[in-house]
């Protein structure tokens, strides 16, 4: 299956609307792979957000579940909470160092990482603006959907 996935990746390089559909039957792939990650405890069990049934509003919830089990605990008369909005902070990421930290963090390796590899590099975009279609432009950095 993985042999498949990788060569439509290399037939429909660079298309963005096939690398959507291509994207999502590249997911399962991904989610075996990432599954060691799990298996050994790479991801931390409060992780919330990019993780099924973890979305980041229960982040949210389990902050204020801490606040009330503390204030049951030893009752103080302020709570301070100090919250940092990252969405910014990584509105790109450099493939290379993506693919090493799949590597090293999360065991993904031979087929499946050469797949990512793969969709990450060699990166082109178009845009259409009233129609008419621009010249190729090529993706050094991105966040790849």
């Amino acid at each position: 299956m993985a042999n498949r996935h990788c060569w439509i990746f290399s037939i429909f390089h660079g298309s963005l609307a096939e690398f959507q559909v291509i994207g999502k039957g590249l997911r399962p792939i991904l989610l075996d792979s990432l599954s060691f990650g799990r298996e050994r405890a790479l991801i931390p069990r409060k992780q919330y957000g990019f993780k099924k049934g973890h979305g980041t509003s229960y982040r949210i919830l389990y902050f204020g579940q801490r606040v009330r089990d503390a204030q049951d605990h030893k009752p103080i008369p302020h709570t301070i909470a100090a919250f940092l909005d990252m969405s910014k902070a990584f509105n790109t990421v450099l493939g290379q160092k993506l693919i090493t930290k799949f590597y090293d963090s999360f065991g993904i390796k031979e087929k499946a990482l050469s797949c990512l590899s793969d969709f990450l590099k060699d990166r082109i975009f178009k845009v259409m603006y009233k129609n008419p279609l621009s010249d190729k432009f090529s993706l050094k950095q991105s966040i790849h959907q």
